[in-house]
């Protein structure tokens, strides 16, 4: 069974692999026609919704096993038709016999021999197919206990049996899905200076969590900076490049890889395509999907996204600037909060452990108040507009730039400026926008995400712009939340940045990641600043040696530090973004499949049992 663990979690979808040739091949195990997607599958159930259920695995179902044989590595020990036979007998569960063997041990002279037959039966059970709101997709499965039995015959007769039993019955998946973004700790796809100037990796940068770069060696990939070799920066998530491992040319020592790597690194990866648009965040604000079924006519259109969003939000031939959420005449969420339009103001609050979101455009405040998990009151400035009685889908698209760049503190996304969470407990939320999101206070959750049963969570994206912070003056900002600017050119970092903030120099500490496609300035580092007295000296005397001339000069002093422009960097992981299930609703994804396994699979395969006596019969 340790085999069949390594075999399960070494599946790997091949790059380039389409959505519907896996439908093809889930369809097959399931012994039906390719899979389709349920229609709204972005208002799904947490938990899921079965596609289909696999019935058992027979002797002559070869066919069937076309996801497990052709996404899994054969090292060349076997054929290929042994290789279907290996994972058709892995697949059929308690009533697959892994092993058999027979030995006679001697003959004794009444004429019988005494022989030993060994059998070993157990393996897995394919039981449903299941998908999740997110698009990920599971094969849910059944461990069988591992049964060896071994019975000492004297010729036909049984003489002694003994049973060793190993594992319990568990339920385990393999998820097929295309990873999140969020992910990453820090992904940046040319690491870049707003001028472009190359930046470096060094002492004072800590990453927890993964990070990934790509970029071009020599040209616009990470450069590494150690000032002994003891420093250079530290990475305890695992670290890969497109590029291999550079050193600047400035730095006064080389650390040891093993010292700066702690969590693994890979040079040479395959680069990791930024999406191109958000198209996937406006149709999940509207309830749609590209790829539900069946496909709703809106998507064949010449200009299918606007189609789709007038469709949803109106009935008039255009859609004017405003904020929407449900479709006309229904009392019910489409999907998530979609809005035509910039936006001046965008606040996120939290009363009572319950979620409000108030968007200004212009003069005109829209509040979304929610009165528990399934009910939401609309208003217009102070005017009950709508009650909307199901769940919101976390998704709020802005098709148009969040707040501005000025004044600091507000205009722009924020939380209610003090010291509480502005994001509920139960609150998973993602902003969206075609332009520039600028935050403006902090944006904290209400349970830390250090509890192992936080569930709020809080991503940003922009489409086309830059994040950048802009705070109240002298003040650090704190901001729960994953961040994601992925056009190019574009990134996260402050308006201002060579402008100072004060005195100390204020932090901006991101709790989360960033995901950026060229690095924008986020402040500059402190620095010693000499300080000057003037001397009055005398460079000409009298014959009695008494000055006749004097000159003023500047003579060093002493050192001040002087503080840093914009803000210094305080960015720390959200460890619970390492499991991949875990993300901000219809965060961006990567292009290719990925498949994942349950946690805790080799243990789920590998359980130690105990021997069992059984009498013979």
């Amino acid at each position: 069974m340790a085999i069949h663990a390594r075999h399960l979690q070494s599946l790997t979808i091949k790059k380039g692999t389409t959505h519907q040739a896996l439908m093809a091949q889930l369809g097959s195990l399931c012994n039906t026609g390719p899979l389709t997607l349920p229609e709204n599958i972005t208002m799904l159930p947490a938990d899921g919704q079965d596609l289909c259920r696999i019935s058992p695995i027979q002797e002559n179902d070869n066919a069937r096993l076309g996801f497990f044989v052709s996404n899994s590595v054969n090292t060349g020990a076997m054929t290929n038709s042994q290789w279907v036979e290996y994972w058709k007998t892995m697949l059929r569960g308690h009533r697959s016999v892994l092993l058999t063997e027979e030995q006679t041990s001697h003959t004794y002279s009444f004429g019988s021999s005494v022989r030993t037959v060994s059998e070993v039966t157990g393996g897995i059970v394919p039981d449903s197919i299941r998908v999740y709101p997110t698009g990920a997709l599971r094969i849910m499965m059944q461990v069988t206990p591992i049964t060896a039995t071994t019975r000492v015959l004297a010729g036909n007769r049984e003489i002694a049996r003994k049973r060793y039993v190993e594992g319990t019955t568990n339920s385990i998946y393999t998820e097929l899905s295309q990873p999140p973004f969020s992910q990453y700790q820090y992904f940046v796809n040319r690491r870049l200076t707003p001028s472009g100037s190359r930046l470096v990796f060094w002492d004072q940068d800590r990453f927890e969590g993964r990070v990934h770069a790509n970029g071009t060696g020599g040209v616009d990939a990470p450069l590494f900076y150690a000032t002994t070799s003891t420093g250079g920066p530290r990475f305890q998530g695992k670290y890969t490049s497109t590029a291999n491992l550079e050193w600047s040319t400035s730095t006064p020592a080389k650390a040891p890889e093993s010292q700066m790597f702690q969590g693994g690194a890979a040079f040479g990866v395959d680069r990791i395509t930024l999406p191109g648009n958000a198209n996937n965040q406006r149709l999940a604000a509207a309830g749609l999907a590209t790829n539900q079924q069946p496909r709703p006519a809106c998507l064949n259109a010449a200009d299918p996204i606007t189609m789709c969003l007038r469709q949803t939000f109106t009935t008039a031939t255009s859609l004017p600037d405003g904020v929407y959420a449900s479709r006309p005449g229904e009392s019910t969420f489409a999907g998530g909060i979609y809005v035509k339009g910039n936006v001046a103001d965008l606040k996120v609050t939290r009363s009572d452990n319950l979620q409000t979101i108030a968007i200004t455009q212009g003069t005109t405040t829209t509040m979304f108040r929610q009165v528990n998990a399934t009910k939401w009151e609309v208003y217009r400035g102070s005017t009950l507009v709508s009650t909307l009685n199901n769940s919101f889908n976390g998704m709020l698209f802005v098709d148009g730039q969040v707040g501005t760049a000025n004044p600091k503190g507000t205009g722009g996304l924020r939380g209610d400026g003090t010291s509480a969470g502005d994001l509920a407990g139960q609150t998973q939320l993602t902003v969206a926008a075609s332009s520039d999101i600028f935050i403006k206070d902090n944006l904290t959750y209400a349970d830390s995400p250090s509890s192992p049963e936080a569930k709020n969570v809080l991503g940003v994206y922009s489409e086309a712009g830059n994040i950048k912070v802009n705070g109240p003056e002298n003040q650090d900002l704190i901001v729960d939340a994953t961040l994601m600017a992925a056009a190019p050119g574009k990134g996260f970092g402050t308006v201002d940045f060579q402008t100072s903030r004060g005195s100390p120099q204020p932090k901006v500490r991101i709790m989360g990641g960033i995901i950026e496609e060229q690095s924008q300035g986020v402040g500059t580092t402190s620095r010693l600043v000499p300080v000057y007295r003037t001397e009055r000296v005398c460079v000409r005397e009298n014959a009695n040696g008494s000055c006749r001339e004097y000159r003023n000069y500047q003579v060093l002093d002493r050192y001040e530090e002087q503080a840093g422009a914009g803000y210094s960097r305080d960015f720390r992981w959200d460890a619970r973004f390492n499991n991949r299930g875990f993300a901000p609703p219809f965060f961006p994804t990567q292009q290719n499949y990925e498949i994942s396994s349950s946690e805790g699979l080799g243990k789920a395969l590998v359980r130690p049992g105990g021997f069992k006596a059984e009498a013979s019969p």
